[in-house]
């Protein structure tokens, strides 16, 4: 449990040094997505043709390039489209980095799926990086090295390494959240505008902003310290730009100022609606349990309860701008009429990682192991049934 005084909330955060960090987090990381890598090849090469005998489907997409990673690297081949086409519902900083990264690596579809390998496992990396610093300053370098490891091989950890905006996201996400308790407000802002330029959910990382200068307000009421909320206030209007270019975007080429709205209401069943909305959906699914189906309920109100249960935890034990972190990365997925891929959409959601390094109190103990243990067969299983293409991991 963290406990601050107000002195302590008016003082940035100081973590380990980076070296630490890359030691601690990102070597862990690149290693077991190095041996994912491995098992994917295994998978495809051995296991794929079998299920393809059994169901009778065809399988010719790159092994780490299915589901929606089509879309992005058909952003970065071509684009977005003139008319209210499904690409609209992906948002643009993912795919145009590819699209960079691809053309210094020669251009062209191929070049762009290994540049989407590439941007994803980097940026992975370094969102290993980020975290084990934005942890080891509140919670310790013993609960840092183990949220680290948890971050690695989290059950649906292999999004990280596919050409998906999964690892970006979750990076800008953290870097948000880190910025913001270093009270570095301006560039908290501006990480936050690219993350709301990379996914839905990076437009609510403004109210993270927002919770902790309330906070930073109260205990300077308290304390009677001198305040300025120039850079505050700047940093929070500069967080949800990202969103704005991209409508202004989508206004300039299709002439719809909402059109990301609109298709993700209409082509992807996408729109804001209560919680509980979405939960009831997937409890009375007629197809509830079935893999073959994309809102494939078990998986994804397993993701929700633990979700909501560490957010109940967090609101006792964990500073205010951590649990208003938790809140904001879960509320999009709850509330958008009906649960899918919240397992995937969950990934930024690091505080529940860190709450639970908090309870295995070391890497020696048999509950730190249990959960290793635990997390790395679920993303072994959960990589095959990926390059097996089986829709309910998607």
């Amino acid at each position: 449990m963290v406990r601050q005084s107000a002195l302590d909330r008016l003082t940035p955060l100081r973590d380990a040094p980076v070296r630490q960090a890359i030691t601690d987090a990102g070597v862990p990381f690149a290693v077991w997505h190095a041996a994912l890598f491995g098992l994917a090849a295994f998978a495809s090469a051995y296991l794929a043709p079998i299920a393809t005998t059994v169901d009778g489907a065809g399988r010719s997409e790159p092994i780490w390039a299915h589901f929606d990673a089509a879309y992005y690297v058909g952003i970065a081949d071509g684009g977005y489209s003139a008319g209210p086409g499904d690409e609209w519902a992906f948002y643009p900083l993912y795919p145009a980095l590819v699209h960079v990264v691809g053309y210094i690596g020669g251009g062209g579809h191929t070049a762009n799926i290994v540049a989407g390998l590439v941007v994803s496992n980097l940026a992975g990396v370094a969102a290993a990086v980020v975290l084990h610093r934005l942890v080891s300053a509140d919670w310790g370098l013993g609960v840092a090295r183990r949220t680290a490891v948890y971050f690695a091989v989290t059950p649906l950890g292999f999004y990280l390494s596919a050409v998906y905006a999964e690892s970006l996201f979750v990076l800008l996400a953290v870097a948000t959240l880190l910025l913001t308790r270093r009270h570095r407000w301006v560039a908290a802002g501006a990480v936050a505008a690219l993350a709301a330029a990379t996914r839905p959910p990076g437009v609510m990382l403004t109210l993270v902003l927002v919770a902790e200068v309330v906070v930073v307000v109260i205990a300077a009421r308290r304390t009677g310290a001198a305040l300025s909320l120039l850079r505050p206030l700047v940093g929070i209007v500069l967080a949800p730009m990202g969103l704005v270019a991209f409508l202004a975007f989508g206004w300039v080429r299709t002439g719809d100022l909402f059109v990301t709205f609109r298709v993700n209401a209409d082509r992807w069943h996408r729109e804001l609606d209560w919680p509980w909305v979405a939960i009831d959906h997937a409890i009375r699914d007629a197809s509830w349990g079935d893999p073959r189906d994309y809102l494939f309920g078990p998986l994804n109100l397993a993701v929700v309860a633990v979700c909501l249960v560490a957010l109940v935890v967090m609101i006792r034990q964990f500073p205010p701008t951590h649990t208003v972190f938790t809140a904001a990365m879960l509320a999009l997925p709850i509330c958008s009429g009906q649960l899918q891929a919240v397992g995937r959409q969950s990934l930024p959601i690091v505080t529940v990682l860190v709450l639970l390094a908090t309870l295995t109190r070391s890497r020696a103990s048999t509950a730190h192991q249990m959960v290793v243990a635990v997390f790395a067969g679920l993303c072994t299983v959960f990589l095959v049934m990926y390059v097996l293409v089986v829709p309910a991991i998607a």
